[in-house]
C-alpha cells in the first residue's frame, strides 16, 4: 500500500491537531493541569512544563590509598595502588612536576560498577627523603552507576617516599553522582 502524502493545505490543517495532541499526552504525562500549572510540587508557569527535580545522590568521601612506582619519564610518574574508605578499588595516578614546588594529578579509580576519574594540583614540600603534598582534587568523570560523578575540591593530602616513590595519600570531601 502506498504511503498517502498529504498536500501543503491538508498539513498545515492537520499540524495544529498533531501539536495539540503531543501537547495532551505531554501534559498527562507529567501532571500538568488545564491551568498550566503543575500538580507536582514546585513553580510553574503557565508557558512551561516543569518536571519535578531529582535530587542527586551525595556521599561524603574519606579515602585512603598506598600505590608504587610503575612507571616515569622526566617530570612524570605513574603510580597503580588500592583505594580503600568510602569506595574500593584499583587506583592509577599519573603525576606530573609543574613547578619546584607543584605536582598536577591525573586519576582514575576502578570501582565495583564503574570508575572515576580526575584531576587536581598540589603544593609539593620535600623534608629529607620524603615529600610532602597537599592539594585540590576534582572528580571530571564517571562511568557505569558513577556515570554522572562529580566533585569540586576534594582535599588531599600525604607522602611520598622519595626512593621507591611509594606515595601515602588521603582524599576526603563531597562527591555528588
Amino acid at each position: 500500500m502506498k504511503p498517502h502524502l498529504l498536500s501543503k493545505s491538508e498539513g498545515m490543517a492537520r499540524a495544529p491537531v498533531a501539536a495539540m495532541s503531543l501537547w495532551i499526552v505531554a501534559g498527562m504525562t507529567l501532571g500538568v493541569t488545564g491551568s498550566g500549572a503543575a500538580s507536582a510540587p514546585g513553580r510553574a508557569s503557565r508557558h512551561a512544563i516543569v518536571a519535578p527535580a531529582i535530587a542527586a545522590r551525595v556521599t561524603t568521601l574519606s579515602e585512603r590509598a598506598t600505590t608504587h612506582y610503575v612507571h616515569g619519564h622526566g617530570l612524570k610518574i605513574d603510580e597503580q595502588g588500592e583505594i580503600a574508605g568510602t569506595l574500593t578499588g584499583p587506583l592509577t595516578l599519573h603525576l606530573t612536576t609543574v613547578s619546584t614546588y607543584r605536582v598536577s594529578v591525573e586519576f582514575v579509580a576502578y570501582l565495583r560498577g564503574g570508575s572515576i576519574s580526575g584531576q587536581g594540583l598540589t603544593h609539593f614540600h620535600v623534608s629529607g627523603p620524603t615529600g610532602y603534598f597537599t592539594g585540590a582534587l576534582a572528580i571530571t568523570r564517571g562511568s557505569g552507576r558513577y556515570a554522572h560523578a562529580r566533585a569540586s575540591s576534594l582535599a588531599v593530602n600525604g607522602k611520598m617516599d622519595r626512593h621507591s616513590f611509594r606515595i601515602s595519600v588521603s582524599v576526603g570531601g563531597q562527591m555528588q553522582w
